[in-house]
């Protein structure tokens, strides 16, 4: 006689994580809350480069994007972007809106007020 014994279920497997997929194949930037937006396809991309004259933060419609400013030939998707640069040190916010046709490249530079100096 064989007993009959509870199957236990293999343990779950975790979510194939972002960062293992290629980029490339992302169609839609599905960009969760805190998320960096995806990176558009070719047919879509258009590129931005900003520099400001302090380390900045920069959201890309309302998304944070998760690197610092100076932003090289960063990809973004064709269309009216809603552009928020927020200064580290002083908080100092500057938003603008910029129209990016497909494989259009625009250049920003931003100037933020200065930490006034301690005498």
């Amino acid at each position: 006689t064989t007993e009959a014994r509870p199957i236990t279920p293999p343990p779950p497997v975790p979510p194939a994580s972002v960062g293992s997929r290629d980029l490339e194949d992302q169609e839609e930037d599905g960009a969760e809350d805190g998320a960096e937006p995806a990176v558009p396809p070719k047919a879509w991309r258009a590129f931005l480069t900003l520099r400001t004259n302090l380390p900045a933060r920069v959201y890309i419609d309302g998304v944070r994007v998760r690197r610092t400013t100076p932003l090289l030939n960063y990809p973004v998707r064709a269309g009216t972007r809603d552009i928020r640069v927020v200064a580290l040190s002083t908080g100092e916010r500057k938003d603008f809106q910029l129209r990016f046709s497909r494989g259009q490249h625009q250049k920003l530079d931003e100037q933020f007020q200065p930490l006034p100096t301690r005498r």
